[in-house]
């Protein structure tokens, strides 16, 4: 399956990336999407408010998980900006449901808090502890919370999630990836949405980002399909050292874990999507990047 993640574009990139999840694998916007993401081998990440709905629903959004691979955030986030309580209960269901065919999960944070996030934090990890899975644990960091806060929990194996405030993660992110590094545990940066913020997090190692705007926007995900291409011509006798991508999920090892036949992906090839998400404005000449043979 040639649209299913490739370790090997990580590497080319040095980075992981992950957009919002994808609805389905069966409607032909949702497919674009799936192969036009395969460029770049980016990924997804998935929040509990969206892991609901009727068995069917849940069986075509774990087609799309199962593909493009993925990380579960704790949704956290999207209560604070709806002003709802946070929903502990939807998350362990979440976690339970889906845990294992994840590269990592964000345990809960209290947003804009890093003296409740890290007084919670033992709590969390404990809990999904307990559920024996097989995947990475990820807290949360919040403005304010320094080296030796994060320590403790790093050398237990635990990695970091870097939140909080724009100002606040840019100034964080040397700091917490270099620790990550040191103790060979992940470092994902949420809100990523620009290119520039792409490269600033390469820059200091990061090992994965997450941005709605490049998985929203074809437009915008064109973007990393030019670097893409740019880093594959690129030809250097002084190649920096790529991070380790051999712990994310492979597709083959999401299908055992969620019991999916290979056979159900195998009409993606074969339908048109030719230039689907094409920009009114936008020349086809300019838009190879939606062409699944170029």
């Amino acid at each position: 399956m040639i649209i299913a993640d490739d370790h090997k574009k990580s590497e080319t990139i040095n980075i992981v990336l992950h957009g919002s999840f994808l609805h389905s694998i069966h409607r032909i916007n949702d497919i674009q999407r799936h192969k036009v993401f395969s460029k770049t081998a980016m990924r997804c990440v998935l929040s509990p408010q969206y892991w609901k709905g009727s068995d069917k629903t849940k069986q075509n959004l774990l087609h799309s998980l199962a593909l493009r691979g993925y990380g579960l955030d704790n949704g956290a986030y999207i209560d604070y900006n709806k002003g709802t309580e946070f929903n502990g209960d939807l998350f362990k269901v979440m976690c339970k449901d889906l845990g294992n065919g994840s590269d990592w999960i964000a345990i809960p944070d209290v947003v804009g808090d890093s003296v409740a996030t890290l007084k919670q934090a033992r709590y969390w990890f404990n809990e999904l502890e307990k559920l024996d899975l097989d995947t990475n644990l990820l807290i949360v960091w919040q403005d304010g919370m320094t080296r030796s806060d994060l320590l403790p929990y790093i050398k237990d194996g635990y990695g970091v999630f870097v939140g909080g405030t724009t100002e606040g993660k840019l100034s964080a992110i040397p700091m917490v990836s270099s620790l990550c590094l040191e103790y060979g545990v992940w470092c994902h940066v949420g809100r990523v949405n620009t290119m520039r913020r792409v490269q600033y997090c390469k820059a200091h190692k990061v090992k994965s980002v997450d941005g709605s705007g490049f998985s929203r926007f074809l437009c915008a995900h064109k973007q990393f399909v030019k670097y893409m291409k740019f880093k594959e011509e690129q030809i250097s006798l002084f190649s920096q050292k790529t991070l380790d991508f051999t712990d994310l999920k492979t597709f083959e090892q999401r299908l055992k874990v969620f019991g999916i036949d290979k056979s159900v992906y195998e009409h993606i090839l074969t339908t048109n999507t030719d230039y689907i998400g094409l920009g009114k404005n936008e020349y086809k000449q300019n838009s190879s990047y939606l062409r699944w043979d170029r």
